[in-house]
Order: structure tokens, then sequence, then C-alpha cells
């Protein structure tokens, strides 16, 4: 059996990286949200779209914007799990310093 980390492990883990909500953002969205947007926690420079340092949006507001589009950003719903949704709008929150 392999070794699963505890839940403090694996939070720890979350916190240290973006876990899932990294990923997402960097490489397992299609785009990648890092090609159209900056944020400074994933190394991300794009200039199609806003700066999420500077914006700081809501998790709420990604989780939406990731789910049904906005303007030129396609929608990503069909595209990634709502477990993938959830997590890219609670990373980009976190780490742009927006709120739940």
């Amino acid at each position: 059996l392999a070794a699963v980390p505890s839940w403090p492990v694996a939070a720890q883990q979350a916190a240290a990286g973006g876990g899932l909500g990294e990923q997402v953002f960097t490489g397992i969205a299609e785009p990648a949200c890092a090609v159209c947007h900056s944020l400074e926690a994933a190394k991300a420079t794009g200039t199609l779209g806003p700066n999420l340092d500077e914006v700081k949006p809501t998790a709420d507001h990604v989780r939406d914007v990731v789910t049904n589009g906005m303007e030129a950003m396609p929608a990503f719903a069909g595209k990634l799990t709502e477990e993938q949704i959830r997590a890219v709008a609670d990373y980009v929150a976190r780490v742009s310093g927006g709120s739940g």
C-alpha cells in the first residue's frame, strides 16, 4: 500500500505550493490560465487577460468566470471538473490577496 499523507501534511503541502489549484492554473486547463494572466505566485506573466495580483478577485468571482467564461475568456465548464474549478478559484483568490 502506498502511503497517503495525513490531512495536516496534505494541507501543508497545498499551502506551501499551490496544490491542485496551481496545477490547473499553470497547465491542466487548456489553454493554461498562465498563458493569458499574470500571477506572481505562479510565475505567470500573461498579458492578454487581467493581472490577477492587481485585480485580487474573490474565489466566488474566479469560480464564476472560470465556469462560464467572460468576454474573450472561454468557459471551462465541462472541460475542468468541479474540484479543479474550485481549487483554481481558491488558489487564485488566496495567492492574489482576494478573499473567499
